[in-house]
């Protein structure tokens, strides 16, 4: 027992004098200050659409109330004038405008009569662009359609008094009106009620804290190699052997965990601390299963200044596959099997 004592005690020191070990805690100490200093940033929850309504009729005042009072991704509002409209175009702060013409409503059945809808749109509005004026239309045919519904009645004679008028009106308001023909219900909802929302730059303090536990796992690994190259472990049998892989590897990776707990809590970034911490096991188990493999290779060189060549190379490919830089869900079918490899991007 004195012994394995001694050992731990060796050990921590060796783990907490490293320089790397001391880097990775201040570097993710930093950047958790970072994530909490970073100040919040107002940030468009829409995509503004500016609305001239020229149009005096109840029916297009209406249809514009309506348009401006959804609630989607699209946020209309009306201007007073073509210069306003042009002037917040000129600014950014609009991509997309609508001028309803006079006497759009009423000459809207008629086609010789008919007014257009002028749209105005700048480059950056892009496809979106179409998609609002779906929203537009929509609003206007079915208030509109009642127009066509009345004129093809009255053609047809299906209209014989007033009495029959008020029935259409009344069969069109419950049957048509309450509909959305057009509609785009996909983009509906009570999701966004605010034309800003606050957002703050997103460090991915647990990504970097992943890789570190596992970067603290493979110097646990390093000293363990050099310790057996060493001929500590000459006289210890296989269970002990065992034993001492566990508490290199293990004072470097438990006080690595801590560090990433206690910066989870301070930013708090949604973790669950179960999974950390089997995350930390998982890592253990990798670093005694690589840490015996080389032990038991055949050769005669120093293991430790083979796995020391070989892990600056695993431990970039490590950081490109953690996710730190690369979504990995956007990765291809191939380079997501091989992320398997490196532990990193299970975290």
């Amino acid at each position: 027992m004195k012994l394995l004592l001694n050992r731990i005690r060796i050990a921590s020191k060796r783990s907490i004098l490293s320089p790397i070990m001391l880097i990775m805690v201040l570097l993710i100490l930093i950047l958790s200050v970072l994530q909490l200093t970073i100040p919040d940033k107002q940030k468009s929850a829409f995509i503004p659409i500016a609305i001239l309504n020229n149009d005096t009729n109840e029916e297009s005042i209406a249809a514009v109330e309506e348009l401006c009072s959804m609630k989607s991704v699209f946020h209309f509002y009306e201007v007073d004038s073509e210069d306003e409209m042009y002037a917040q175009m000129a600014a950014g702060e609009v991509a997309t405008g609508y001028i309803i013409p006079e006497d759009f409503y009423i000459n809207s059945k008629t086609s010789s009569k008919a007014r257009e809808i002028v749209i105005i749109s700048t480059p950056a509005a892009g496809a979106l662009s179409s998609l609002a004026t779906e929203e537009v239309f929509s609003r206007f045919f079915r208030r509109s359609a009642k127009l066509f519904t009345e004129e093809i009645f009255e053609e047809e004679g299906l209209i014989r008094s007033e009495e029959d008028r008020m029935l259409l009106y009344e069969i069109y308001d419950e049957k048509v009106s309450g509909s959305e023909i057009f509609a785009m219900k996909g983009l509906e909802g009570g999701e966004y009620n605010d034309n800003t929302r606050t957002e703050k730059v997103d460090i991915p303090v647990y990504k970097f804290a992943g890789l570190f536990i596992y970067t603290a796992a493979l110097m646990g690994i390093m000293a363990f190699l050099s310790d057996y190259d060493n001929k500590i472990y000459l006289r210890f049998n296989l269970i002990e052997k065992v034993y001492m892989t566990l508490i290199q590897i293990g004072v470097f990776t438990v006080p690595m965990t801590a560090v990433s707990i206690l910066a989870f809590v301070v930013t708090k970034a949604r973790f669950n601390i179960w999974w950390v911490l089997g995350y930390m096991f998982i890592m253990l188990a990798v670093g005694i299963l690589i840490g015996t493999v080389f032990a038991l290779l055949p050769i005669r060189s120093s293991r430790s200044s083979i796995f020391a060549a070989i892990l600056p190379v695993y431990l970039i490919l490590c950081f490109l596959f953690s996710g730190v830089l690369f979504d990995l869900a956007s990765f291809s079918p191939l380079l997501k099997g091989l992320s398997l490899i490196f532990p990193p991007s299970f975290f």
